[in-house]
C-alpha cells in the first residue's frame, strides 16, 4: 500500500525524528519513503536524514500488519504545518 503527498516546507531534524519514532511504533510493518529516486527505510534515522532540507513530492509505502494505519500516521506528520 502506498500514498503520495506534497511537502511545501523543507524537512527539519525535528520532523525527521518524529517520522522515525512513528514508523518504529509499527513493529510488524515495513515502511519506506521515496523521494526523487531515493528509497529509504522510514525506521532508520540515518536513512531518513537524507531528507533534511528537502521539499516536494514524497511517496510512502508500507507492507505488513497495520500498514494503512502506519501510512496515515506518517502522512499526517509529514504534511502538518509548522507552528510559528
Amino acid at each position: 500500500m502506498k500514498t503520495y503527498f506534497l511537502v511545501f516546507n523543507k524537512m527539519n531534524a525535528k520532523k525527521l525524528r518524529e517520522i522515525v519514532k512513528a514508523a518504529n511504533e509499527f513493529d510488524q510493518c515495513q515502511i519506506y519513503i521515496e523521494y526523487k529516486q531515493m528509497k529509504m527505510n522510514a525506521k532508520s534515522l540515518l536513512s531518513v536524514s537524507l531528507l533534511l532540507g528537502k521539499q516536494g513530492l514524497y511517496c510512502i509505502y508500507a507492507t505488513g500488519k497495520n500498514c494503512r494505519t502506519a501510512l496515515e500516521s506518517l502522512r499526517a506528520i509529514c504534511t502538518e504545518e509548522y507552528a510559528l
